[in-house]
């Protein structure tokens, strides 16, 4: 059974013929309505408050993110405008960078060859002249009592009927006196006993011809640009020390780092000198060859 109308609602009043109360309505909520609304009012609170609590602290973190973002952007800008001269460190060379130095080949000496008494069999080899001939030398039947003497110098006797002079031999077969000390017993009378000169145009017994391979141009290559890593430590000063090795047509066959600084500065050059142009090694005859350079400093700057 519904409650009767109060004197505060909607009909009563029209029965009355007065203008109804605008919170007519809201006065004849009832308890129950009432709570209702406090506690969806209370939620909401909770729920407006809380989601700006929860702003305010990502806006914390957010506005850390965005500070650490704008020191780095322009601590690269800074980098990036402004351009700081290092002085190039210096040169500390290690045993394990050192490239090791070639020792000179030690060129044997020449040994003489043994001298032999028999005739060359070369036909080409001028053959020795012959030796002058010893005379005959009267001698007594020594004195079976007298001491036997053999210090001194010793006489070289052969069947000649006199001494002709010059290198002398006992079985000497030359009249006149030979003044050539290469003359020997058998030898060939007007000979030298000089051996014969290389042959034209062989190349044999002529001057040493032979050269390393060279780098055409200095060692300065700041047309090969610099490395990215260097770029980023602002280091513009770099020295590599490299050796090449270059064919017979003067191309670049193998490039070897013998001493790198690091930030790419020897990749880098290792990749430009097979771009460069070198000048090829030679034999002792003077032919081209395939040989190695001695090592090349490869100086960067800017």
């Amino acid at each position: 059974m519904d409650a009767p109308p109060g004197p505060h609602s909607p009909s009563s009043a029209s029965r009355r013929g007065v203008r109804p109360d605008p919170f007519g309505r809201v006065l004849a909520l009832g308890r129950h309505e009432v709570r209702v609304g406090l506690a969806i009012g209370i939620a909401g609170a909770f729920l407006v408050h809380g989601a700006a609590a929860a702003k305010g602290i990502t806006t914390l973190v957010y506005m850390a993110q965005f500070a650490s973002s704008v020191e780095s952007t322009v601590q690269e800008r800074l980098r990036a405008t402004y351009d700081v001269n290092f002085e190039p460190p210096p040169e500390v060379s290690t045993p394990e960078e050192q490239p090791e130095e070639k020792q000179p080949e030690k060129t044997p000496p020449k040994q003489e060859a043994p001298k032999d008494d028999k005739v060359s069999d070369n036909p080409y080899d001028d053959p020795a002249p012959e030796a002058a001939q010893a005379g005959k030398v009267l001698t007594a039947d020594p004195d079976p009592d007298a001491p036997l003497d053999l210090t001194g110098d010793g006489f070289v006797t052969g069947t000649g009927d006199h001494y002709a002079g010059g290198t002398t031999a006992s079985n000497g077969t030359s009249e006149t006196a030979v003044r050539n000390p290469k003359a020997k017993a058998g030898g060939q009378k007007g000979g030298t006993g000089d051996k014969p000169g290389p042959a034209v145009g062989t190349g044999g017994g002529g001057k040493d011809l032979s050269r390393a391979a060279g780098l055409v141009g200095g060692g300065n290559w700041n047309d090969c640009g610099f490395p990215a890593a260097a770029d980023m430590e602002q280091i513009d000063y770099a020295v590599v020390t490299i050796a090449v090795t270059v064919d017979a047509s003067g191309r670049a066959k193998n490039v070897s780092v013998l001493s790198d600084p690091g930030y790419g500065f020897g990749a880098l050059a290792r990749s430009c000198a097979f771009r460069k142009s070198y000048t090829a090694g030679t034999d002792k005859a003077g032919n081209p060859v395939a040989k190695t350079t001695p090592p090349i400093r490869v100086r960067f700057t800017r």
